[in-house]
């Protein structure tokens, strides 16, 4: 017997008695075999499934639009360090800053932030920390010159 036969078989003994064996698996009686499941549990048991598909799937939402949301966040700040990356070039040529504005978009707040941050890494090249805890849980910081 064919394949395509064997299946059609399937759906026709179905059709005819309602029940579909474990051993049917012909396209699209598994899924009317759950549904079937489902029917014939009692009213209580029924609307408790159906609760819990409904929870699963709004769970699955929000669980979509979280790593969605994470990606986007993500792909923007990729995008924001590679301007500050732009930028901080730009300004190490002696770009002026009308110039970094309109080719990065940042703002002069944001080129000012920059421009702090690089002198802050200046002061502190040179120089380095290290935190511990001691045995009491107490932070300890050491600091030390490389002059």
């Amino acid at each position: 017997m064919s394949l395509l036969r064997e299946k059609l078989d399937q759906w026709i003994s179905f059709l005819k008695t309602g029940d579909i064996p474990e051993s049917f698996d012909a396209q699209g009686l598994p899924e009317a075999r759950e549904r079937l499941r489902v029917d014939n549990l009692p009213e209580k048991e029924r609307r408790e499934y159906q609760r819990e598909l409904e929870r699963r799937m709004v769970e699955n939402d929000v669980m979509n639009t979280y790593f969605i949301d994470g990606k986007d966040e993500g792909v923007k700040e990729g995008e924001k360090n590679e301007k500050m990356k732009i930028a901080r070039n730009m300004k190490g040529k002696d770009y002026p800053i009308e110039d970094i504005i309109d080719m990065t978009g940042l703002s002069a707040e944001e080129i000012a932030e920059l421009e702090q941050t690089a002198r802050r890494a200046s002061k502190h090249q040179g120089s380095a920390s290290r935190c511990y805890v001691s045995k009491d849980g107490y932070p300890l910081t050491l600091s030390f010159s490389h002059e």
